[in-house]
């Protein structure tokens, strides 16, 4: 199998042959883990992921029997993912190439579950549109991961604007405090999950983990 030179970023799954696909990002292999240890909460639900990347976590809730749809608006993402779809088997999963700001989430029906890992910081006010798409699906759990900062701060990488949902744009930096607030103003109660000392990013960016039940 040929993907894209793109194929690294955010994928670490081993195909029927061996091969892995992807760099070891060490916090896929940590969160993956809890999901399949929850896979309760998931199997035979209809799972929303937003910001789906290559497809990891779209691929994870699949394979405990979830109907996924994924939204990422990257098209080199997209290409991987539906790479490793064509070889693991593309059932039970839809990609949706999009802006998030574009979707019409209503249309797409309700969700058990809504999956946001990784996702709020590229956002501009995330919880204002969180609180929409939770409307608008009608999700009861909600999982949440984040990178966190001592202090709230935003800085602007790349030439993108602030309204820009993806790509190079301005990104915040939340605190623990912030997230959790913003959870609660969604409508939502925050859990932090403890997921142990090797749950981290390859570029030590300290990072937070929430599964949120509806209020």
């Amino acid at each position: 199998m040929k993907f894209s030179p793109h194929q690294g970023a955010l994928v670490h799954l081993a195909l029927p042959d061996g091969t892995v696909i992807g760099r070891d990002d060490h916090r896929l292999g940590v969160i993956s883990a809890w999901i399949r240890a929850t896979a309760h909460l998931f199997a035979f639900k209809r799972v929303l992921d937003l910001g789906s990347n290559c497809g990891h976590f779209p691929i994870v809730y699949r394979d405990l029997g979830a109907e996924v749809v994924a939204v990422e608006p990257n098209e080199q993402n997209v290409a991987v993912f539906r790479g490793l779809l064509g070889v693991l088997g593309a059932e039970r999963v839809t990609i949706l190439q999009e802006d998030l700001r574009r979707v019409d989430f209503a249309a797409l029906g309700a969700f058990n579950v809504l999956s946001t890992i990784g996702l709020i910081y590229h956002l501009n006010r995330p919880w204002e549109a969180m609180a929409a798409i939770l409307r608008a699906t009608g999700a009861s759990l909600w999982l949440v991961e984040s990178t966190l900062w001592p202090e709230v701060s935003e800085v602007r990488e790349g030439g993108g604007t602030p309204d820009c949902a993806f790509g190079p744009e301005q990104v915040l930096h939340p605190t623990e405090a912030e997230v959790e607030r913003g959870i609660r103003e969604c409508g939502f109660i925050p859990t932090r999950i403890n997921l142990g000392p090797t749950y981290r990013s390859d570029d030590k960016t300290p990072r937070g983990f929430w599964i949120a039940r509806r209020a």
